[in-house]
């Protein structure tokens, strides 16, 4: 097993649980957690886990078996995120920039992933039940939308929060009536 982050999927509210368990047992764990204002407003406490079913463990062993063996059976534990023959390794800078962001002072939520290319719907603002295709990231919180009106095209910004990828429309084949 490669040395590095990995992320583990895990059971439905096991994720502090498991975080908790996988410590014990000597590793290193991350459990990114929203924070929620309590009534008060004296202090923020943590609540739901920033991505629900997941956790992302650091692997420091070369020892495959043994180290696999010791994660994927501690309780509440699925599998490991993988892409081919191993577990996929995430980028030490990605960890690094989720901990800054969950340890700022910013509001911080989760997102839909959205990829330039993909069909979108938009949810919230002035342009509220529009569809499009995201043609471009603008200015790191800016999406440009491309929308096919009368076979030609315009662009609108619109907010990133505003936007969702687009519901997948079943379409059902017409027959000829005889």
């Amino acid at each position: 097993m490669t040395i590095g982050w990995v992320a583990l999927q895990v059971r439905s509210k096991a994720e502090g649980r498991v975080a908790f368990s996988l410590r014990s047992k000597g590793y290193e764990c991350f459990l990114p957690l929203l924070k929620t204002q309590p009534s008060d407003s004296s202090t923020q406490h943590c609540g739901s886990p920033l991505f629900p079913g997941y956790v992302f463990c650091y692997v420091n062993t070369v020892g495959q078996r043994q180290t696999s063996g010791l994660i994927v059976t501690t309780p509440g534990v699925l599998r490991f995120v993988s892409f081919g023959h191993g577990p996929a390794l995430i980028d030490e800078s990605e960890i690094a920039a989720i901990k800054q962001a969950v340890e700022s002072d910013c509001r911080i939520g989760p997102h839909p992933h959205l990829t330039t290319g993909e069909r979108v719907d938009v949810v919230g603002g002035p342009l509220r039940g529009v569809s499009g295709l995201l043609v471009r990231f603008r200015n790191g919180n800016r999406v440009v939308l491309s929308l096919n009106l009368l076979r030609r095209s315009m662009f609108v910004e619109v907010e990133l929060a505003d936007l969702i990828p687009a519901k997948a429309v079943l379409s059902i084949p017409r027959t000829s009536a005889a």
